[in-house]
């Protein structure tokens, strides 16, 4: 039990300016245990809806090597899927193949 106040004054510096710049800027934070400790703060109030719906989040998937290549089909395309007659099944299905097929290539690799 002491030795979280030694590790919490081991990186003050650090932790407190990302404390002051997530509140400046109402920042969400990237750790669990960083939006726990939001989520106990009255001060980051506003920002609690948004942390409660942390865990359940789903990213853009900017890891796999097909993102970019995806992510900039998805802005050419998505305008078809939501034009009047347009088919959001069939754009969505062909982008879903291209990421996949561009996934594999990269594993084969």
């Amino acid at each position: 039990m002491q030795q979280a106040p030694r590790l919490v004054r081991h990186r003050t510096g650090t932790a407190g300016r990302v404390q002051k710049q997530r509140l400046q800027y109402g920042l969400l934070p990237v750790t669990t245990s960083a939006s726990e400790r939001m989520r106990k703060d009255k001060r980051h109030k506003k920002l609690w809806p948004f942390l409660d719906q942390l865990a359940s989040a789903e990213f853009y998937p900017v890891g796999k090597v097909s993102w970019a290549a995806t992510n900039a089909a998805l802005k050419e395309t998505v305008g078809q899927a939501a034009m009047k007659g347009g088919d959001p099944k069939s754009v969505l299905t062909t982008l879903q193949r291209k990421a996949e097929a561009a996934e594999k290539k990269a594993e084969s690799a």
